[in-house]
């Protein structure tokens, strides 16, 4: 996982798309319409804009992905995410490859907390399980955010 600021992307030296991925969103703003942004074809880069309220806690729910990489941003207010070791978690929905998707119950005793303002990117790899849509300071202002997805093996990663 990796929480940072937007001008600090070429820290991490993970190649042409992590590049690509980055140049769009540096496009984007408050004003940018929801939606689906494909950047490269047959789904391996593409990106989803969103706007939705912050979610109660208990409503929400833990995830992680195989496939994709995310790479997600606020856009306007802030965004409360709940970060998990992803080994660590109890399977509530299994994974769903045409979905890229597997759910999980909340684990509070190794749970982590961070917010993401405008000008900050969060990075999910495979074994990290993030709940996001978390309110910060108990706002109920909407979220508008980015998450750009990008198959791992688009990305120059360490192999673990």
């Amino acid at each position: 996982m990796i929480l940072d600021r937007l001008n600090n992307h070429k820290r991490y030296n993970f190649g042409p798309a992590w590049e690509q991925a980055f140049e769009f969103l540096m496009t984007l703003g408050p004003e940018t319409p929801d939606g689906r942004y494909d950047l490269i074809a047959e789904d391996q880069m593409f990106a989803m804009v969103m706007t939705y309220p912050p979610l109660d806690k208990t409503k929400g729910k833990p995830e992680a992905h195989n496939t994709y990489v995310d790479i997600q941003s606020t856009l306007s207010s802030m965004e409360g995410m709940y970060i998990y070791d992803r080994e660590e978690m109890k399977v509530l929905t299994p994974y769903a490859p045409s979905k890229d998707v597997e759910f999980y119950e909340p684990n509070e005793r190794h749970e982590h907390f961070i917010s993401v303002a405008p000008g900050e990117f969060a990075v999910f790899f495979r074994t990290d399980a993030h709940m996001p849509q978390m309110p910060v300071r108990q706002s109920t202002e909407p979220i508008k955010k980015v998450v750009i997805k990008v198959h791992k093996d688009l990305l120059n990663l360490p192999q673990n």
